[in-house]
């Protein structure tokens, strides 16, 4: 994308320091569009003359300018795959594996996410490390975004010999289609949620959950806190099944595997 710029040595010998503290000074010389949130233990009336004294010395500024939607930065749609030759001194194979869908999210299926991610760590756990011993570990990640764009996101990674790859990566897409079709099993499931229910109480416990809260409410209305609550008490193995098979039904996958240049 043209708007993404690699951070090599040839963008590195064009980068000019008066053009950084201009951009810098433009970016930065108000307050046009900020929001301020402060979580922690502290006392409102006493920090209350701290703001007032550093953020409100700030220059106001004038109206912030709206985010263009046009120029967000959008997955491929469709199947892609890509093998990239790398001179390494090493041999291994890296398999990144990423599958998009533009759906509704919300908190449930935000949930219905975080189980199967749960579940999935497990079973590739079984097959692709200890019964195939091919690789130290597989990177999962299941996310749901709400903004620039409603959108599910599965992640899988991992790096191993490059003669194991072309069979792991078949497996990687194997277990998670037979996630989709079947559900989790009860046990794992139970796991995953017997687990997100002993998090809780210590997550509320972190600034940073709160801060995460506050973002939620201000940018989309909601209380997520108690949200969540809800979906963790209410999400079935049926919910996990119905958003991994709406994410898969969209055939989205862009799939990179590198392997050694010689």
């Amino acid at each position: 994308n043209p708007r993404v710029v690699e951070l090599n040595e040839e963008t590195l010998a064009n980068a000019d320091l008066a053009t950084i503290e201009r951009v810098y000074r433009e970016l930065f010389k108000d307050a046009a569009g900020a929001t301020l949130r402060i979580v922690g233990n502290v006392n409102p009336e006493a920090i209350k003359p701290l703001v007032e004294k550093y953020i409100g010395s700030i220059a106001k500024g004038k109206k912030a300018d709206k985010v263009n939607k046009d120029n967000v930065i959008t997955f491929a749609k469709g199947r892609i795959d890509e093998n990239v030759a790398i001179a390494m001194e090493t041999p291994k194979s890296t398999v990144l594996q990423l599958y998009t869908a533009y759906m509704p999210v919300d908190t449930k299926t935000e949930v219905a996410l975080e189980v199967a991610k749960y579940v999935l760590d497990m079973i590739y756990t079984k097959t692709i490390r200890e019964e195939e011993g091919g690789t130290y570990g597989v990177g999962v990640a299941m996310v749901g975004q709400r903004s620039p764009e409603e959108r599910a996101l599965i992640q899988v990674y991992f790096d191993t010999n490059p003669e194991q790859a072309p069979k792991l990566r078949e497996l990687a897409i194997k277990d998670l289609k037979d996630l989709a079709e079947n559900g989790p099993d009860a046990d794992k499931f139970n796991m995953a949620i017997e687990n997100f229910k002993k998090n809780l109480p210590e997550s509320r416990i972190s600034n940073s959950y709160w801060m995460g809260n506050l973002s939620q409410y201000y940018d989309y209305g909601i209380d997520y806190d108690a949200e969540y609550e809800d979906a963790v008490n209410s999400v079935t193995p049926e919910d996990v099944k119905a958003v991994l098979q709406a994410i898969l039904a969209q055939n989205n996958l862009i799939e990179i595997t590198s392997a050694p240049k010689e």
